[in-house]
């Protein structure tokens, strides 16, 4: 299967060179593209991408003059994605020698299966596990290879996922389209997509047997809104799909709270922007 990894960037090059470093690693070239999308970065990461473009078969590198944020940033990623499936992927995440394979095995093996992660050390609850000591790519490889032999084959359904590294079957891009933009720079644009999947039919799969890496948060710590960007997204998840106003973030969400009268078709679609 042919796969897109698409990857938003604001600065912290380094996280992205050693990213893709790590794609190098594990990624047939002739089965794969790497689109990064730099969401207006100040750092050096324009000029070293369009280097790396002429350097490279499979990279393409979108320049968006402002910071779109993680969803609109994805949304300019997914418009030029060409793959029979796509993986938004984080440029902190740090991927291992059969990663991509293990998160299509449930896609191939469960039709009505629409998106899948890995577990990771800095993630959503369902997905989380301890992680490597060290967080060099060998020692991130030697724990991946570990949980992929402990949990060979093995994962479960669930009703959200984190999107620093999920891969998304075509099918679902062309059912919901992008990301929802009004949740900006940062956080719960994943969860809305992955509800959203939930509502049109597509399931979701944490592949307990593949480790991805995350650094985690790199880029929200340094624009400054890591905290106060969590609780304002919350808001806007919680009014877009009628949730208790009351509903502290705590207690998060699942699909039985969604009303009937919120799980209109019409908020399950936002239009690709147009490919440049």
């Amino acid at each position: 299967m042919r796969t897109s990894i698409v990857i938003p960037v604001h600065n912290q090059l380094a996280c992205t060179q050693i990213c893709l470093a790590a794609l190098d690693q594990t990624l047939p070239v002739a089965e794969t593209e790497i689109i990064v999308v730099d969401n207006g970065s100040t750092d050096g990461t324009a000029a070293w991408l369009q280097r790396q473009v002429g350097l490279r078969t499979n990279l393409l590198a979108i320049r968006s003059a402002a910071n779109l944020g993680f969803a609109g940033g994805c949304n300019l990623g997914l418009a030029a994605a060409s793959g029979d499936g796509v993986v938004l992927l984080n440029n902190d995440a740090i991927v291992s020698p059969g990663w991509l394979q293990g998160l299509w095995a449930p896609l191939l093996q469960q039709p009505a299966l629409g998106m899948t992660g890995p577990v990771s050390n800095f993630v959503i609850r369902e997905q989380v596990v301890a992680g490597p000591k060290r967080a060099d790519w060998a020692a991130v490889s030697a724990y991946a290879a570990e949980i992929a032999q402990a949990h060979s084959g093995q994962g479960r359904p669930t009703e959200r996922l984190s999107g620093f590294c999920l891969l998304i079957r075509r099918a679902v891009i062309t059912r919901l389209g992008g990301l929802d933009p009004r949740f900006g720079l940062a956080y719960y644009e994943d969860d809305d997509y992955c509800l959203r999947a939930d509502l049109a039919g597509f399931g979701l799969w944490i592949a307990q047997d593949v480790y991805v890496h995350h650094l985690g948060q790199r880029t929200a710590t340094a624009l400054g809104i890591a905290d106060g960007r969590f609780d304002e997204n919350w808001h806007r998840f919680r009014l877009k799909w009628g949730l208790p106003p009351d509903r502290p973030i705590e207690a998060g969400w699942r699909r039985s709270d969604i009303l009937p009268r919120h799980r209109l078709a019409a908020k399950w679609y936002f239009p690709l922007p147009p490919v440049s």
